[in-house]
């Protein structure tokens, strides 16, 4: 039966219908309603109601946060009517579980007394998934090296955790992933990515593919340390001092060998067979070479002594079959024209014989040059010999003797060649100075002329040129001292003194200018060239013209000949050459001043006969000034095709754009990380197949130096090494 609401209403409808018939209602015969009409008793079912929760998190959804959801609930008649009474008109039950995330069902019911409504509704909310952290990441293990099993890549107490999910690990971004830890097995770098499987109340967490940040785990080759050097060798020694016939038996073709005992030095070469041969004396050091799986082994030192020596002797006459008198001099080179030393040249002279030595020879070709001077008169002769046995005798030289190369006794005691006949009127101004032996009458002679050297810097700013000729008994000798600065103006000369010596004439030479200058423009202007001009004033037409060269100590500790160039470019760049002999190699670095007052250089190009370079921290220059090299300039080693190793100094902080591209015997680089900054855009590319750089520093430092020349462009086969 269908149930009106409201009361007023029927009354209304009652009396109008009762005017419109002419009856009333009330005391009728006939029932107006009819018997199926009933009066209503003005209550509102719950499903007709308009039941409301609050505002959620989303449209009707709240956020898993561990805490149960209870929404109030509004519930109204109509829009425009007041809400009921909670507990006086209605409750209202949530589901069980109304804290986990899910759907959560709202049952509103009405209360037995309640005037205004009547039955059961329900309506339904969600509860979302909270997004999950980590509690803590992963981290890769450290210090792996190949042992050919399988090696978990991430560390079992530190896998990582959270509480909202598990942690699933994979090789690939794109997975699979899974719970258990990933492992490696060959050499090489891994890269392990990772995410939380969340779990019923949390979302999944994966990494962002536009910016992965995976862990990076590598398994290194096996160290040498824990490599055995190898054993079971024999040796023999060189037979002959210079024959360089040695060998060491026992070798591998998996091993190699080198003078020098370093592990990273590139000094060694492979064992192509069983024997080692021609080998000179010294220390050899034998060890396996690297392989894909391990680095070198620790070396084993073998020593092949020594052969014996070559001696070369013979005895000096005169061509008339006398025995000099007067100074003999031996001079011995080898096929390198380089001499041999004075140690071990003997002469022995007496009135009957002069007879010379020379000991503790190499096998080879030497020069031997006698050479008899008397009253600055010198004669000379050479002879080659083929050093090939144990002992040359009997190399004999007979010297032509000039009628000038006589005794005075010889020629008439006291008067014809004493006070009168050869002193001061016989001999003197007249009869043998510029009238008697001068460029008319005598015989001009012209030999050479021995001088030493040495340049003072004095505490008040000048400097002291002091030369000292030698071997010579006549001040008739004139010298000049030239000083020129960086742009070849000649300074100034303020003093001079001149004195003779009991074995030569010294000559004191003082310049009153500082070593270092600055011209109108700032720049460095640096005293370079100190010549000093030897005249002869005998012969006119002769003059012996020496350069100074200085020797020097540099950073490495060995002893090198060191020639240094300042000048300024029309670019008004300074330019500072470094040209350094180190035996056979030569080599010659030209350097760009970048900063004159906290004197720093970039290196500019590298010239060099040698097969490696140290590019130093710091040098000192011809100005006395130390220079620091903080710059590897573009293409420096570009194209070279003769270096195969190259120590780089710890104050570099820029290697510019293809520093060493196409250096294609490149195969090992050693970085001190200390200050470097900045890898330009290739500047280690195309080196040669599996070159290595191995870099020293901080673990900062060497972290921060892989990035650098991982991103300027490397070669797929270069191996970045920490050298910690």
């Amino acid at each position: 039966m269908k149930k009106f609401r409201h009361k007023k209403y029927i009354a209304a409808l009652a009396l109008a219908i009762a005017g419109i018939f002419g009856f009333s209602p009330a005391g009728s015969a006939v029932s107006l309603w009819g018997p199926e009409v009933a009066w209503a008793d003005d209550k509102t079912s719950l499903e007709d109601a308009i039941i409301t929760l609050p505002e959620a998190d989303t449209e009707f959804s709240y956020t898993y946060d561990g805490e149960p959801k209870e929404p109030e609930v509004t519930v109204k008649i109509t829009e425009q009517s007041e809400p009921l009474i909670k507990g006086t008109d209605y409750s209202v039950a949530y589901s069980t579980n109304h804290t986990d995330a899910g759907m959560v069902t709202v049952t509103v019911t009405a209360l037995p007394g309640s005037s205004e409504c009547e039955g059961t509704a329900t309506l339904t909310f969600e509860i979302l998934r909270a997004p999950s952290k980590y509690k803590t990441e992963p981290e890769g293990k450290r210090g792996l090296y190949y042992t050919g099993e399988y090696q978990a890549l991430i560390d079992e107490n530190n896998k990582g955790s959270s509480d909202e999910g598990t942690l699933e690990y994979s090789l690939a971004l794109e997975g699979p992933y899974q719970g258990t830890i990933p492992t490696g097995k060959d050499v090489g770098n891994y890269y392990v990515y990772y995410r939380i499987n969340g779990d019923d109340n949390h979302l999944d967490l994966d990494m962002d593919p536009s910016n992965p940040t995976p862990i990076e785990v590598k398994i290194d080759k096996v160290p040498s340390s824990m490599l055995a050097p190898p054993t079971g060798f024999t040796h023999t020694n060189e037979t002959m001092k210079g024959k360089h016939d040695g060998t060491i038996s026992g070798a591998t073709d998996k091993m190699e060998f080198s003078t020098i005992p370093d592990l990273t030095s590139s000094q060694w070469e492979p064992c192509d067979g069983k024997t080692i041969k021609n080998l000179a004396p010294g220390k050899y050091y034998i060890r396996y070479a690297a392989t894909a799986t391990e680095y070198p082994s620790p070396a084993t030192e073998i020593v092949i002594g020594s052969g014996t020596a070559v001696t070369i002797s013979g005895t000096i006459i005169l061509s008339d079959n006398s025995v000099p008198s007067g100074e003999v001099v031996v001079e011995v080179q080898d096929a390198n024209k380089a001499a041999v030393a004075e140690s071990q040249i003997t002469v022995s002279q007496s009135k009957d014989a002069c007879t010379y030595s020379v000991t503790d020879l190499s096998l080879g070709t030497y020069t031997i040059t006698a050479t008899h001077t008397k009253y600055g008169i010198s004669h000379s002769k050479s002879e080659t010999v083929e050093a090939n046995t144990t002992k040359i005798s009997d190399v004999d030289f007979v010297i032509e003797r000039d009628k000038s190369d006589v005794d005075p006794d010889e020629g008439g005691g006291d008067e014809g060649g004493g006070d009168e006949g050869g002193g001061d009127e016989g001999g003197g101004d007249e009869g043998g100075g510029d009238e008697g032996g001068g460029d008319e009458g005598g015989e001009i002679i012209s030999g050479d002329i021995v001088t030493t050297t040495t340049i003072t810097k004095n505490p008040d700013g000048t400097t002291t040129v002091t030369v000292k000729i030698l071997n010579t008994k006549t001040n008739d000798y004139s010298i000049t001292s030239t000083t020129k600065d960086a742009f070849g103006n000649e300074l100034n000369v303020d003093t001079e003194s001149r004195e003779t010596a009991e074995d030569g004439i010294l000559v004191t030479v003082t310049e009153l200018h500082s070593f270092r200058e600055t011209d109108s423009t700032g720049a460095l202007v640096v005293t370079e060239t100190k010549t000093e001009s030897v005249i002869n004033t005998l012969s006119k037409a002769e003059s012996l013209i020496m350069t100074k060269t200085e020797t020097v100590q540099p950073v490495s500790g060995v002893t090198t000949i060191h020639q240094c160039e300042i000048k300024n470019t029309e670019q008004q760049k300074i330019l500072i050459t470094l040209t350094e002999t180190v035996g056979q190699a030569v080599t010659k670095a030209v350097y760009v001043l970048k900063n004159s007052v906290k004197k720093t250089v970039r290196l500019k190009k590298v010239e060099t006969t040698g097969s490696s370079y140290e590019i130093p921290n710091w040098f000192v220059a011809a100005d006395g000034m130390t220079y620091y090299v903080t710059e590897i300039g573009q293409k420096t080693f570009a194209g070279n095709l003769d270096i195969t190793s190259v120590s780089i100094g710890g104050n570099v902080q820029k290697i510019e754009e293809k520093a060493f591209r196409g250096a294609k015997w490149l195969r090992n680089i050693y970085l001190d990380a200390s200050s470097l900054k900045k890898v330009a855009h290739h500047a280690f590319y195309h080196l040669k197949k599996n070159a290595v750089i191995m870099i020293s520093g901080t673990k900062k430092q060497i972290k921060r130096a892989k990035k650098l020349i991982e991103k300027s462009g490397i070669s797929s086969d270069v191996s970045l090494l920490s050298m910690n």
